[in-house]
């Protein structure tokens, strides 16, 4: 199966590559799968010019979807930028980011799912690392996230095709490849049936 990479960052199409390649799955950018999209950043800040780009490359690619950290704040509604003035993002969760100013839940978690979801089952629990300076009115409450020390709270959206959360998950060495690819072959056995 051929797994699309929706990022240009070059570490992260190497780290995905390494780890699904290992499970005999081919993997590909969007320009590799020739999704040969520039979309024409017309909006007037950086904001804007991120939603118009994920929009035209996820519309072009309708495969699930996973949004860590910077991703889940472009999900919002809102973002404040360095100096506090809010701008529209995407509207598809609830928050608005804003800006604390200094590293928020920094460090080491592991992350309980509470329901399954495209990624987890309820209960599993996998290891997670928080590192943003913005935090979002509305973290979720699909999981809870615990450090060692005891500190612990909720956050994250997740259904059948979704993943979102401050959170950064662990690939390597867990079941979280198997099930997102497995999640897009069912979409792609979905969009075939139709």
């Amino acid at each position: 199966m051929i797994v699309c990479v929706a990022s240009n960052n070059a570490g992260k199409l190497k780290e995905l590559r390494r780890i699904l390649e290992r499970m005999g799955h081919e993997v590909k950018s969007l320009r590799e799968l020739g999704i040969n999209l520039d979309p024409e950043e017309t909006g007037t800040t950086f904001a804007e010019n991120a939603r118009i780009k994920a929009e035209a490359f996820c519309k072009a690619s309708g495969l699930p979807t996973v949004a860590e950290c910077g991703g889940f704040l472009y999900l919002g509604r809102t973002l404040q930028d360095a100096d506090g003035t809010p701008h529209p993002m995407a509207g598809v969760l609830p928050g608005q980011g804003f800006k604390v100013g200094r590293l928020v839940r920094f460090g080491y978690a592991r992350l309980t799912a509470r329901a399954d979801s495209m990624l987890f089952r309820a209960g599993e629990r996998l290891p997670v690392h928080e590192f943003h300076h913005w935090d979002s009115t509305d973290n979720g409450t699909g999981f809870t996230a615990a450090k060692p020390n005891g500190k612990q709270w909720d956050c994250g959206f997740a259904n059948e095709h979704f993943y979102a959360g401050f959170p950064h998950l662990y690939w390597a060495g867990t079941a979280l490849p198997r099930r997102f690819v497995d999640a897009a072959a069912h979409y792609h056995q979905e969009e075939q049936d139709q």
